[in-house]
This record gives structure tokens, sequence and C-alpha cells, in this order.
């Protein structure tokens, strides 16, 4: 048997600078140390540009990711994997 996956629509905005998204927030040197445990991995300051919550957690967003919101939250995706699953509709 095949399956079709149910068509879902979603709000996006690409992200490029504060903003853009109400939902991000600007890293600062107090939420910095906070994102950096979360991941387990070092985040440049510099080059992330803010970060949004996820799933009840912070989650990184750098300029050009899609901030994603459907009926169960905000998503963080890649220029890359946004226009992989996603296209432009109508309104």
């Amino acid at each position: 048997m095949k399956f079709k996956k149910k068509v879902m629509f979603v709000d996006a905005v690409q992200w490029n600078k504060h903003g853009d998204h109400p939902a991000v927030t600007q890293i600062t040197a107090d939420n910095h140390f906070e994102l950096m445990m979360l991941f387990d991995s070092f985040i440049e300051m510099d080059t992330c540009g803010g970060m949004v919550n996820v799933d009840r957690r912070s989650a990184p967003v750098y300029p050009t990711n899609w901030i994603v919101t459907d009926e169960r939250g905000n998503h963080v995706l890649s220029n890359e994997e946004f226009v992989r699953l996603f296209e432009p509709v109508n309104e």
C-alpha cells in the first residue's frame, strides 16, 4: 500500500536579522552559556544571530534559517531543508 503525506499549511518567515520574527531573542553573554549547555557544543555568538523557543527549549537561529510555525509550535529549518519540504501557496 502507498500513502501520501497529508497537506499541512504553515506560516514561515526567513530570518536574517533581529526583528524579522518576534520569537527570536538575541544571544547575550547570559544566555550564551545556557545554549552551549543545551547543545553540548560551542556556539559562536558572532555567527549565531539569536535563539528561538522550540519544544520548550532554546534553539539557535542563523541568518537565512526559516522559522516555521504550525499547530505544534515553532521549528527552525535551514534554507535547504525548507526548500525541499515546502512550496509557496497562493492565498
